[in-house]
């Protein structure tokens, strides 16, 4: 169900699904191409939900203001982007 998977996506480590805010840390992503981000290695952008439809995306796609951004990775990569943006972990252990 889509709860189940809901919650199997809470509690795994290597993944971070955030939006995109002027008004957050995520705002230095705005406007910017997947080619000039700085992530940690091995970590990537593995989809992008814009305006209800998603985006397989590639080196220069530019991230907007209100995208939704799967980010999937190794659980330290993870752990880092965590700090760096200031988010919530909602992951029970």
């Amino acid at each position: 169900s889509d709860e189940q998977l809901r919650e199997a996506l809470f509690r795994n480590e290597r993944i971070l699904v955030v939006t995109l805010s002027g008004e957050a840390k995520t705002a230095e992503l705005i406007g910017l191409p997947l080619s000039d981000l700085s992530f940690p290695d091995g970590t990537l952008i593995a989809t992008i939900l814009r305006d209800d439809e998603t985006i397989i995306p590639k080196g220069g796609t530019v991230l907007l203001e209100g995208d939704r951004i799967t980010v999937l990775g190794r659980p330290e990569g993870i752990s880092a982007l965590y700090e760096r943006f200031d988010l919530i972990r909602l992951i029970r252990r």
